[in-house]
């Protein structure tokens, strides 16, 4: 689906951001998001055009992160299309700066 102008600029912010986070990392569009890696992926993309939100999923073990409703969600037990059990439900860029700090450890982690 089409991403709506103010997605399209927090999707472009957090691509750039992660792009930026090494010279090793890769960008790989799937059917139903877009991957960035390493050796493995530390983050998904996924647009939600109902919610109107760019859902991440992370490769972080959820009990290291204090959960915030409306923002982060253990998803182990919950099925998901993206790679790793944190998801962040992003909305805006506000939002993703909050997820920064995430998406830089998940990128360190992995």
């Amino acid at each position: 689906a089409q991403m709506t102008d103010r997605m399209q600029t927090v999707y472009n912010e957090a691509r750039e951001f992660m792009v930026e986070l090494g010279e090793d990392v890769q960008e790989k569009e799937l059917k139903y998001y877009i991957a960035f890696r390493r050796l493995k992926n530390f983050a998904t993309i996924q647009y939600l055009p109902t919610k109107e939100e760019l859902i991440f999923f992370l490769n972080i073990d959820p009990d290291t992160v204090e959960l915030e409703k409306g923002f982060s969600v253990d998803v182990r037990k919950i099925g998901h299309q993206g790679t790793g059990n944190l998801e962040l439900q992003i909305h805006s860029l506000e939002d993703l700066e909050k997820a920064k700090p995430l998406i830089q450890r998940s990128f360190e982690e992995n």
